[in-house]
């Protein structure tokens, strides 16, 4: 993340905040690296455990797919504005949804990566798996 353009001249507060929400996020994923709302993975639960405010969370996660670090697989809904509930006054019963994110990693980060690396980060049955073009 530090050699991104975007990263230069950062200050060291500014890096501590990022790095507490993205080990935030990192906690709150499933073994596909999805976020997942039942391991707590909501704006309110992320911003309070990071120890940071909702407009820097916002911040921080705009900052991170801007990146390419960061990946919406589901933005969040309430009722209220979500298409066919006539603004809240039809319930569809799916309640407020939670935002779905996919942490990645820029592809030559993956590429300087060793079998052992890749293992680490992509744990896939037992560690049988060879990874194409890593040996």
């Amino acid at each position: 993340m530090q050699e991104h353009p975007d990263a230069g001249g950062r200050r060291a507060d500014w890096w501590q905040r990022t790095m507490a929400v993205v080990w935030q996020l990192a906690t709150r994923t499933g073994p596909d690296r999805v976020t997942s709302p039942k391991l707590g993975a909501t704006w309110a639960v992320l911003a309070e455990a990071a120890g940071v405010s909702r407009s820097t969370l916002a911040d921080r996660l705009r900052w991170l797919r801007e990146c390419g670090l960061l990946v919406v697989l589901t933005t969040g809904s309430t009722a209220r504005y979500r298409r066919g509930t006539m603004c809240g006054l039809a319930d569809d019963g799916l309640g407020n949804l939670a935002a779905e994110y996919i942490l990645t990693l820029p592809a030559e980060v993956l590429a300087a990566l060793d079998d052992a690396e890749l293992q680490q980060v992509f744990p896939l049955d037992g560690g049988q798996t060879k990874y194409a073009g890593k040996g």
